[in-house]
């Protein structure tokens, strides 16, 4: 996209995705977690009890996100938004997703799934070297979503049933996808907000290198997918001390990111020229950008620590004080220092999440602790390993 349509149109793509970025993961509402946990729970509920009254808590958040992104369209006189809204009203129909997850068919959902992306990149790229715009990629991702939802729910079937829908549940539901949708969703408009303060401070042009290099970064954060799907399930029904297996995969991620930000900072300037033309400030900005990762690592594993707890009300604390810190650093630090503001924003912001929340919660302290010892002992790294390993036989076993 950068190298074919400029980084002016670039920059409206990124800003445009960031909007809906963010309006999914209300429209989600934390829901996707919620499945997760009480899906396989059948002592106090079925399996068709719990998939009913989700899927009408889902309904209650996507309608209203659908008809938003209806006004938004409106508002900027694009059919993105209007694909967008489409794919918000098929996303009620995740859950079946969410249900193959756990029935252990994860090797479906994945074979699936990069089917369909590998064939809509495919032509997302054909269409924009032959003059596509960004709403002619907006409609290839609707049907991607169409293709994928559809195999899902044949494969599945649809488990509602309006004599499944249960009250208590919704309300139970209700409370906890709250927790989880407050900490999603703030820290997710915590990372988004510096692209639509960039748009509005700096102009589409710094978006495109600032949004080109947030991809970069996503990219090589894939390693953390593991967190909710392995590490969190794994602290939970632990066998081992939870702070001691804690400490453990801090250390291990925490040197696997800091060869991730090494390897990066050297590379990717020799790399970059050749992948697209004009990115003199993307490179002078990308490296610096990377070192942020071991940062973003940090707050991704304090997360993991307390959604192990069920220490709700502490993520929901972190999160609005780093949205706070990032909106209010980032504007002023960007007034100071154009787009290189925005790493000083993020640096201090979270060293000011954990400083702060270590002198005022226990609970916060005794997790900083635990993290910052993952940095010594690197000698030990592979007992670290071995010990998660045998943990999570252990766990699976039990």
């Amino acid at each position: 996209m950068i190298k074919v349509w400029g980084k002016s149109e670039y920059g409206y793509y990124a800003y445009y995705i960031s909007i809906a970025t963010v309006l999914l993961a209300i429209a989600e509402f934390g829901t996707p977690n919620v499945f997760r946990r009480n899906y396989t729970d059948t002592e106090s509920h079925t399996k068709k009890e719990v998939y009913s009254s989700l899927y009408v808590l889902r309904l209650l958040f996507i309608t209203p996100i659908a008809l938003t992104f209806l006004g938004i369209a409106w508002y900027y006189d694009s059919l993105f938004f209007i694909y967008y809204s489409l794919i918000t009203i098929i996303i009620s129909f995740r859950l079946n997703e969410y249900k193959l997850e756990m029935n252990s068919e994860n090797k479906f959902i994945s074979k699936m799934k990069s089917l369909i992306y590998l064939f809509g990149l495919i032509i997302k790229v054909f269409a924009i070297y032959n003059g596509a715009t960004l709403e002619t990629i907006g409609l290839i991702t609707l049907i991607e979503h169409c293709l994928f939802t559809l195999a899902f729910i044949k494969k599945t079937g649809f488990d509602f049933k309006f004599n499944m829908l249960k009250k208590d549940l919704i309300k139970t539901f209700l409370y906890t996808s709250s927790a989880f949708a407050s900490t999603y969703i703030i820290a997710l408009l915590g990372g988004k907000i510096y692209t639509l303060l960039v748009f509005n401070v700096l102009g589409s042009e710094e978006t495109a290198v600032f949004a080109f290099s947030t991809r970069m970064l996503e990219i090589l954060l894939v390693p953390t997918q593991v967190f909710p799907v392995v590490i969190i399930p794994l602290l939970m029904k632990s066998i081992l001390n939870r702070d001691i297996l804690y400490t453990h995969i801090n250390r291990v991620f925490s040197y696997l990111y800091l060869g991730i930000t090494l390897f990066s900072i050297l590379i990717l300037p020799i790399i970059l020229p050749y992948i697209i033309d004009g990115t003199e400030n993307i490179v002078q900005f990308l490296p610096l950008y990377c070192l942020t990762l071991v940062f973003s690592l940090g707050n991704n594993l304090a997360g993991v620590y307390f959604i192990s707890l069920n220490y709700n009300k502490i993520l929901i604390y972190r999160s609005l004080a780093l949205l706070i810190s990032n909106l209010s650093t980032g504007l002023l630090f960007m007034e100071w220092w154009g787009l290189s503001g925005i790493i000083y924003s993020i640096v201090f912001s979270y060293f000011f999440i954990d400083i702060s929340g270590a002198v005022f919660s226990l609970a916060c302290r005794k997790e900083y602790i635990s993290r910052m010892s993952g940095f010594l002992k690197p000698w030990i790294l592979l007992k670290s390993i071995i010990d998660i390993s045998e943990n999570h036989r252990g766990t699976n076993k039990v």
